[in-house]
């Protein structure tokens, strides 16, 4: 027998078990090519619908509740565009369909530059709204019909403290749906990698900012250039009040403050401060429910913590109260007051709590250590004429307050403090450690001193990090 009939021979015997390996074989490369194509399908189809939520956008800063200079984007290169993203709800007129976490942007023409396709940008009125399909088709709507949308205003303070103002918290806009709009318009733009198309609706960006009286400013910035060059342009022109940050000279006093339009500092910005400047002092003003001594109190009263002069012969559980007060509750060098104060909790619910000072100092009202600017200007409190007046987000006892209060308020407009402590980190463990003001020595023509501290605060908020609002964006990341 040759060799090749017993080849033959063995194969016709063992056609069986062979023709299973070849099933086999068969089988596997088909799954196997089959997974491919699946995985190279699925690969696109992520590409699809990242490409449809970035566009043509390369990079991005996004600062959220933050919100700096719209001008800052005009002075950058690189076809920037500035955009003012807020949350809210839209429903149809009679309420008979809604969508909640709508994500309303205010835009302008140069917003649909950087859209898939581009060839056709959209121009909104002031009463117009263009939204996207999957709005649309939640809420029944076409071109033509009213839809209204509310929209969250930003707040100096967290919502959830208590001197946050809750009242009048949103606006609504009444507005005529002029466009919907698909992927290549950019109908689903988001910056956020989720495959699920967003609730959008966009407005004018003037308007928008009108209605939350945000004239001037953004809060996301878009580009075509890379990161690294887009956060070095933004860098090289960022100045203070990027970062709602005031720099100017106490009155009668050879020092500089430094405070926030958001009342209390951020602590990224405290840090920078910390490294920019050798003699920084930090003030930390809360409000209080009441002082108390024995059976006696005054109601509403500001406490500051700080580690200002005054403070160099103060322990930790000392305090400097003023004459004022001290001849209001009877108190002398020794004693024990009580402050009371809330502390929010789950739900926004106020909790009251409590903690004892003993009286180490008692400074006359003219004494500069009792510096008017040492309270800021809290929302609801510091234009109020009359205490009557407040608005603030917590509960006032109007009851509590006695004529000598109101002659007090109408004096010194809170801004005298009740008492001065010494732990200016924790002054009554209140809803922040965050300071509301940071001093020091110079004189505001140094520029030196600004320009380090502007240079440490861009530096500081330019960077993505898991405790900062304010993050630049790789967009084209989101496509790979």
């Amino acid at each position: 027998m040759t060799r090749g009939r017993l080849v033959l021979a063995s194969l016709m015997h063992y056609r069986r078990t062979h023709a299973g390996v070849v099933l086999g074989a068969v089988t596997g490369a088909a799954v196997l090519v089959g997974a491919l194509l699946v995985g190279d399908s699925v690969r696109g189809t992520l590409r699809t619908i990242a490409d449809a939520r970035i566009g043509r956008v390369h990079s991005a800063m996004a600062t959220n509740d933050r919100y700096f200079r719209s001008a800052l984007v005009n002075e950058l290169s690189g076809r920037a565009a500035a955009a003012l993203v807020v949350n809210g709800i839209a429903a149809a007129p009679d309420g008979s369909a809604r969508a909640n976490r709508v994500q309303i942007l205010g835009v302008d023409e140069r917003f649909w530059l950087h859209a898939p396709d581009n060839d056709n940008p959209i121009a909104l009125a002031d009463d117009q709204v263009a939204i996207n399909a999957r709005l649309a088709s939640q809420l029944g709507a076409k071109p033509g019909d009213t839809i209204v949308l509310r929209v969250e205003r930003p707040s100096l303070l967290p919502r959830d403290m208590p001197l946050a103002q809750v009242d009048d918290a949103a606006a609504a806009l009444r507005l005529t749906v002029h466009a919907i709009i698909g992927n290549e318009q950019f109908g689903n733009f988001n910056l956020a990698a989720d495959q699920t198309p967003p609730y959008n609706a966009f407005v004018s960006r003037e308007l928008l900012a009108e209605k939350l009286d945000l004239a001037g400013k953004t809060n996301l910035m878009l580009t075509r250039t890379g990161t690294d060059t887009a956060a070095q342009r933004f860098r090289s022109r960022w100045t203070l009040p990027d970062a709602q940050l005031i720099v100017r000279p106490l009155p009668d006093q050879p020092l500089i403050e430094l405070r926030s339009e958001r009342v209390f500092i951020d602590q990224t910005y405290v840090d920078a401060a910390r490294d920019a400047i050798r003699d920084a002092r930090f003030v930390l003003t809360y409000f209080v429910n009441r002082i108390g001594l024995d059976d006696r109190y005054t109601p509403y009263s500001t406490v500051t913590a700080t580690n200002l002069p005054i403070t160099k012969d103060l322990g930790p559980s000392d305090a400097a109260i003023s004459a004022w007060l001290a001849e209001d509750l009877e108190a002398e060098i020794g004693d024990h007051i009580v402050l009371t104060y809330y502390v929010p909790g789950a739900d926004r619910r106020l909790t009251e709590q409590a903690r004892t000072f003993r009286v180490a100092k008692i400074v006359p009202m003219d004494d500069p250590a009792l510096d008017p600017t040492l309270m800021p200007d809290f929302p609801g409190l510091a234009d109020a004429e009359h205490c009557r007046e407040w608005d603030a987000g917590f509960p006032v006892d109007y009851q509590q307050m006695r004529e000598k209060d109101e002659a007090y308020w109408s004096k010194y407009r809170g801004r005298r403090s009740g008492a001065i402590v010494s732990a200016w980190r924790r002054p009554c463990a209140c809803a922040t450690h965050r300071p509301t003001s940071t001093w020091w020595t110079g004189s505001c023509a140094k520029r030196s001193t600004l320009g380090t501290l502007a240079i440490s605060l861009s530096t500081s908020g330019g960077e993505p990090s898991r405790r900062r609002s304010s993050r630049w964006i790789s967009a084209r990341c989101f496509s790979r």
